[in-house]
């Protein structure tokens, strides 16, 4: 069950496939013929998102290229290190530089700077490294959609998600799953922010990402599957309250555990405070809410947690946890680039989740029946 990046493609047959488009905007006719590996572009017609720079200007001076050119900069690029690039394409770093300097000729720019601790892209590189990935997983998901006319019932779904979303989510659903579909493998990767899940899906690492959804996701399709409330948690020698709790009357007396600022819960959060013009007192920054409750249980302050966690880890370990009823509730869910293009397996695994889901009994979660947007 473990995801292993840069894993080759298998050799495609001539063949020209239409309109491998993705959700976030680029749609590309490609007709090439396929030579173990040996790409030819015969033409490429795009049209792009105001967000993303046309394909053609990344690739009108090409005349020749391999698919392994494209990859080797599509991996440069997500790793910025040559030594490691040419690790994860099981390859030599000379035959990394030696595809990336056949690009830098093919085009006439140069795309990558190299420094004492690694490279990084120039502008042009990072024209057509984008260039490069988006090719890369438009061929990958026509792979996988043929393969899903050959025999749906054989396949692979790939999964980003964290650690915590296995403990709280995923466990029931993956032996359940594996029950019913023996034939379909499933692969993992562990990811502790939902930026990082969301960078996966567009590098087609995944075809499932599982993750907090906000209105700050873009360029994918989202499913959300759980709303919960947000509350305090607080050591059991903390003040008595009773009721719920009003964002403004949230204790400042003592150290909040806080989830870093630059995640998406994070962040999301910071602005609902942000709008009272309530800033907590932060002591320590955790990147999950299980290490949060854990920190509040060995006395390093307080934290904001979803019910959910805080209700599932943290009865009887000595907590006090108090619902906060004026803050938006946190959304837990399903992102992909486009649900319309999900492989047979990834779109049975999602039902399947969503047959088996169960949370606590506790009212401040609930399972949201809503459609992918």
């Amino acid at each position: 069950m473990v995801y292993v990046p840069g894993t080759e493609l298998a050799e495609a047959t001539n063949c020209v496939i239409p309109d491998v488009g993705s959700a976030s905007g680029l749609t590309a006719l490609i007709c090439w013929p396929v030579r173990r590996h040996k790409v030819m572009f015969r033409s490429v017609l795009t049209k792009v998102n105001p967000g993303l720079l046309s394909l053609s200007i990344a690739i009108a001076n090409i005349r020749r290229l391999t698919f392994d050119d494209l990859r080797t900069l599509a991996v440069v690029a997500e790793y910025l290190n040559l030594s490691t690039a040419a690790s994860v394409l099981h390859c030599t770093q000379p035959a990394v530089s030696q595809h990336v300097r056949k690009l830098e000729t093919e085009l006439n720019v140069t795309l990558i700077e190299r420094h004492r601790r690694g490279v990084k892209l120039t502008p042009a590189g990072e024209i057509v490294a984008a260039a490069a990935t988006q090719m890369i997983s438009a061929l990958s998901r026509a792979r996988s959609a043929i393969a899903d006319l050959q025999d749906p019932s054989h396949g692979v779904v790939r999964i980003a998600t964290g650690g915590t979303t296995m403990i709280h989510f995923m466990t029931g659903t993956i032996a359940t799953f594996q029950t019913s579909h023996p034939n379909v493998q499933l692969q993992f990767q562990s990811a502790n922010s939902t930026r990082r899940c969301i960078e996966s899906l567009h590098r087609d690492q995944v075809d499932l990402a599982f993750v907090t959804i906000t209105e700050r996701l873009s360029g994918v399709d989202t499913l959300v599957v759980i709303e919960s409330t947000w509350t305090l948690v607080e050591p059991d020698t903390a003040r008595l309250r009773r009721g719920k709790l009003v964002k403004a009357r949230l204790p400042v007396d003592s150290q909040y555990v806080a989830i870093h600022p630059h995640s998406t819960s994070g962040a999301e959060l910071a602005d609902y405070l942000m709008s009272d013009n309530i800033v907590l007192p932060s002591g320590t920054a955790v990147d999950d809410w299980d290490t949060a409750i854990a920190l509040v249980e060995l006395g390093l302050g307080n934290a904001l947690v979803p019910a959910l966690h805080a209700y599932s880890l943290g009865v009887g370990r000595g907590l006090r946890i108090t619902p906060i009823q004026d803050l938006p509730p946190i959304r837990f869910g399903w992102a992909t680039i486009d649900h319309h293009r999900l492989p047979a397996p990834a779109s049975a695994f999602v039902s399947a989740f969503q047959d088996g889901l169960q949370l606590p009994t506790d009212p401040s979660t609930r399972i949201v029946s809503s459609a992918w947007r």
